[in-house]
């Protein structure tokens, strides 16, 4: 059914942003299974951040052929993780997907996990499971997320996904009620953020895992960034805040420490929540010791050279 927004004006039921940077490899792939999904009542934003292969004319192609198709050319390379920002900040939909031009949506997969979130206020992230697969080599394996996050508890939900969320994030791929994420959106424009924001996520609402793998994840050197060379991650992530470095870790540290006190929940879970994230950055204090002695080593040279 269509949704109205504040000014009576009709807006999608959903609305997928994908951000894309020199993808004309496997983009037709990606926005055909998109188009061929079952339900038919979204748009399609693809925010291009000014590619130079053959990404601008397969996406003006498909604005042409396709209503629900809008193109949205950066005069720039804004970078990967701000262009993320950007899919979501330029549409407007009950509910948001985050997707790849490199990645392949099964049909039903749409309706499945919009089925969830129709049916049920308290989930804000439905997501299917997910199938690797290479076009390399041709192998293909079921990735298991293990976010089933349906405790009625934020404490309960974010401690499990404190446990599983580490590497990669296939579940950010899933579908997102809006009105949730708008909570903490925009996101912190460095890497694996992505992590922050689903924990945070949880503290929102629960997670619905569809059990069928209706999402097919490449997972090729040119398609995934944690396998990127170094001259590629400087195109893909934009040149910066481009590297994980060890300031970024402790600023990715200390926002998870701020989230609690952010989310909509009792005090006595934002205390539960804070002693189990204290708890776990203690386990970790060696490490993280080890890491401030040498960001501040690295900060005392360069100030002496200056």
């Amino acid at each position: 059914m269509p949704v109205e927004n504040s000014r009576g004006e009709i807006r999608p039921q959903l609305a997928i942003g994908m951000p894309v940077y020199n993808g004309g490899r496997w983009l037709e792939e990606s926005i055909d299974s998109i188009l061929s999904q079952s339900v038919t009542n979204f748009e399609l934003l693809i925010a291009d951040n000014a590619s130079t292969d053959d990404t601008e004319t397969i996406c003006r192609r498909y604005a042409e052929i396709d209503s629900r198709v809008r193109y949205h050319r950066h005069a720039y390379n804004r970078g990967a993780l701000k262009n993320y920002n950007d899919v979501f900040g330029m549409t407007a939909s009950k509910y948001f997907k985050w997707a790849s031009c490199s990645d392949h949506c099964k049909p039903t997969f749409f309706e499945r996990c919009i089925e969830v979130l129709e049916s049920r206020d308290d989930v804000v992230l439905a997501y299917p499971q997910t199938m690797l697969f290479s076009s390399d080599t041709g192998q293909e394996c079921l990735f298991y997320q293990n976010l089933m996050l349906e405790d009625q508890a934020a404490s309960q939900r974010i401690g499990i996904a404190l446990d599983w969320l580490e590497g990669l994030n296939c579940a950010y791929n899933g579908i997102f009620r809006r009105s949730a994420l708008e909570k903490i959106m925009p996101y912190k424009e460095v890497r694996s953020y992505d992590i922050n924001l689903m924990l945070e996520m949880s503290l929102h609402g629960k997670f619905v895992e569809i059990a069928k793998p209706l999402f097919h994840r490449r997972f090729d050197p040119e398609s995934t960034g944690i396998l990127l060379n170094q001259r590629d991650r400087v195109s893909f992530f934009g040149a910066y805040k481009m590297e994980f470095g060890r300031l970024q870790w402790t600023m990715r540290e200390m926002d998870r420490l701020a989230m609690p006190f952010r989310a909509p929940i009792s005090f006595a879970e934002k205390l539960r929540i804070e002693r189990e994230l204290l708890g776990r950055l203690v386990w970790r204090l060696p490490s993280l010791l080890r890491k401030s002695i040498t960001l501040l080593k690295r900060v005392w040279s360069k100030v002496i050279n200056i």
